[in-house]
């Protein structure tokens, strides 16, 4: 393990950790083979292919050997002794990492969440439940309730779902950051569905922002949940505006966050698509016929901005347009 841990040393310094990631698992390989016949020995050879997924994923590589390989190793090691709830969870984090990648790049990503709702599910019943299980739980269900609202279905059951788990993880440690982040987002997400059906979203969006502000209440140096806190507003500014109320402070409140994000991450791709947003919805605001021009082009600056760091924004920019 220790060429592993300095492979994930390496990632954090900005080094290529690859080499010493076919290291640790040529080491971890070995241990394997030596004993076969021990549920446990597999975990962290699985956890290595789990490790190398990841990195390939943020260099843009498909993850799916690295992550099958690591499923596979989970499986040997559950087809010994099914009752190990650590091997049920990586295997369901894995599968995780499989469909983040599918849903990024057109494909369904329901069939790897549906397993991975089952593998969380047996881990829930072998052992007390963890922060952990619940929160990733959570994003698996957002995950597919992002897919279904992109492809034109009712989101609300998964998203609900991805809401009980949340807050599930939430009763175990209120103080845990990341929860309170991913359930507004995630209730953001329930509003975008409200406002396609004719629905009242702002009851969703109410609910978002004090999960939002919950959470940088708590790390307040967060960029992601601010421009979480950003894209709320705008929202809220973009319903209120479709009808006939004034989105001036909801605009204000949204301009104030998306500047945080971007003072504190300035290759913060989710923050220029809000930057974007922000600036197309001055242009349709604008009276003056050059002010109109001249923001819809710096709407669009952003937007390229945006593009520019992370392509897989697209879809981000889609739900602003």
């Amino acid at each position: 393990m220790a060429e592993l841990y300095a492979g994930i040393r390496a990632k954090d310094r900005g080094v290529d950790p690859r080499p010493f990631y076919r290291q640790a698992l040529e080491s971890l390989t070995r241990v394997a083979e030596l004993a076969p016949g021990f549920a446990i020995s597999h975990q962290p050879l699985g956890y290595g292919w789990l490790v190398l997924g990841e990195y390939e994923a943020t260099q843009g590589i498909d993850p799916r050997p690295s992550l099958a390989r690591a499923m596979a190793s989970y499986r040997r090691g559950l087809a010994i002794d099914p009752s190990i709830a650590l091997l049920h969870h990586h295997l369901a984090y894995a599968q995780v990492q499989a469909a983040t990648w599918e849903a990024g790049h057109g494909e369904d990503p329901r069939p790897a969440l549906r397993e991975a709702v089952a593998s969380y599910g047996r881990a829930i019943a072998l052992d007390p439940p963890t922060v952990s299980v619940y929160s990733n739980l959570g994003n698996a269900w957002a995950i597919a309730g992002q897919y279904e609202l992109d492809h034109g279905l009712d989101p609300r059951p998964a998203l609900d779902r991805a809401v009980d788990a949340y807050r599930r993880s939430l009763v175990l440690q209120p103080d845990y950051a990341t929860a309170h982040e991913n359930l507004g987002a995630v209730l953001a997400l329930r509003s975008l569905y409200e406002v396609k059906a004719g629905l009242d979203p702002r009851r969703s969006l109410d609910l978002a922002r004090e999960s939002v502000q919950a959470s940088l209440r708590l790390n307040g140096e967060d960029a992601f949940a601010w421009s979480n806190l950003g894209s709320i507003a705008l929202y809220r500014a973009d319903w209120q505006a479709a009808h006939a109320e004034d989105p001036g402070a909801a605009l204000a409140a949204a301009r104030q966050a998306i500047d945080r994000s971007l003072a504190l991450n300035p290759r913060l791709a989710a923050a220029e698509v809000q930057r974007g947003g922000l600036l197309r919805l001055a242009a349709r605001a604008a009276a003056n016929p050059d002010e109109k021009a001249r923001r819809e082009t710096e709407a669009r600056q952003a937007f390229a901005r945006a593009l520019a760091l992370d392509p897989l924004a697209q879809r981000e920019i889609a739900e602003l347009r």
